[in-house]
């Protein structure tokens, strides 16, 4: 089954090696735009007291309106826009249906950090802790309130005033998912020209980015042969040079507060490598940056061998590790243990169920 990302859905029964006699880093991981849809996590929200304590009191704290209201439209709460109830998408043959994708960024950005974080909230409540943490993208700021780079208040507060600066001074654009070889958008740049690469995630998958005509005259240009290019539910062409001209505006989203050294070890997709020290143009840099899932997640290999719990909404990230560590483990040495990734939250729910099956593996090793 393949969830929005064109990524094939995780099932946690499906092992990446050998079971492991020692207990293996957990590294929690937190996705980016893109992975929301309407009605993510809604099963906690409504069973998980820890959940839906963090939930609620960060979403307190989320202002909902954008541009796009009308005038008069009366503001409506997180919850609700993400609860009640959510649009539908009609399925595809042989696919359950599924929860639209949450496009509105006013409204995705807190929704993601919100939904994230108060996942990390619920391990935590339910005795679980990071050994390491890893951010992909907007992910990096759910990160940053995990590890205390950033309070949980002034990372969502960060989260909030990105797209009003988009809003406010940068071109609306698009991005989609390419699943193909990162080699085709180098051997054929013309095909892609104007967009550029925004995101590679496994040896056959990538993101481009770019002002929306183009994104879908590169769409219909690779269906023509066979190539699938998933829209994503995003507004902005976010990590391209698309945003140069907000730079200076989203740099000053830092002003006045101060980055702290992380407290477990923070792999960053911004850079594909351990970050161990924020500066300030920190914010800038999650926006505007190439994504390396690859370079990532390889650093925290480094570091030795892991659980990768996926706390984001599709299950996205667990499905790219999945795929970048069985290529790096076929040449890994027999006396290590493999790494593995779990997820918990999908677009398709049976949340609890997932849980309770993640949270079997890593009671494994306690």
């Amino acid at each position: 089954m393949l969830d929005t990302n064109g990524m094939e859905l995780p099932d946690n029964a499906h092992a990446l090696g050998a079971n492991a006699p020692a207990r293996r880093r957990r590294v929690w991981m937190f996705s980016g735009q893109g992975s929301q849809s309407y009605g993510m996590a809604k099963e906690l929200f409504e069973t998980e007291p820890a959940f839906r304590k963090a939930f609620l009191e960060l979403a307190s704290q989320v202002d909902t309106t954008s541009s796009d209201d009308h005038a008069g439209t009366p503001a409506r709460s997180l919850e609700e826009i993400l609860f009640s109830p959510p649009p539908r998408v009609s399925p595809a043959p042989g696919r359950p249906e599924a929860p639209a994708a949450l496009s509105n960024t006013h409204h995705s950005n807190p929704a993601l950090f919100v939904t994230q974080y108060a996942m990390a909230e619920m391990m935590l409540a339910r005795g679980w802790r990071p050994d390491a943490v890893l951010g992909y993208s907007l992910g990096e700021f759910v990160a940053a309130a995990v590890a205390g780079v950033l309070t949980p208040l002034q990372a969502l507060h960060i989260v909030q005033l990105i797209p009003r600066v988009m809003a406010a001074s940068a071109s609306r654009g698009s991005m989609a998912a390419v699943i193909a070889s990162t080699e085709l958008f180098t051997r054929e740049p013309d095909l892609f020209a104007p967009c550029e690469l925004a995101a590679s995630n496994t040896a056959r998958h990538f993101v481009i980015s770019g002002p929306a005509e183009d994104i879908e005259r590169i769409r219909m240009a690779l269906k023509a042969r066979s190539i699938q290019a998933i829209p994503l539910p995003i507004e902005y062409p976010f990590h391209s040079s698309f945003l140069e001209p907000v730079a200076d505006k989203v740099r000053n989203l830092l002003q006045g507060i101060r980055l702290r050294r992380p407290s477990i070890p923070f792999y960053a997709c911004r850079s594909g490598s351990r970050s161990d020290t924020f500066e300030n143009d920190f914010v800038w840099r999650v926006t505007r940056d190439l994504v390396d899932f690859p370079g990532a997640l390889a650093a925290a290999e480094r570091d030795g061998p892991a659980l990768y719990v996926d706390l984001g909404p599709s299950g996205t990230l667990a499905s790219f590790s999945r795929q970048n560590l069985a290529a790096a483990q076929r040449n890994a040495s027999s006396q290590r243990p493999a790494s593995e990734a779990l997820t918990i939250l999908s677009p398709y729910g049976q949340d609890g169920h997932a849980l309770a099956a993640a949270e079997k593996v890593l009671g494994a090793e306690t």
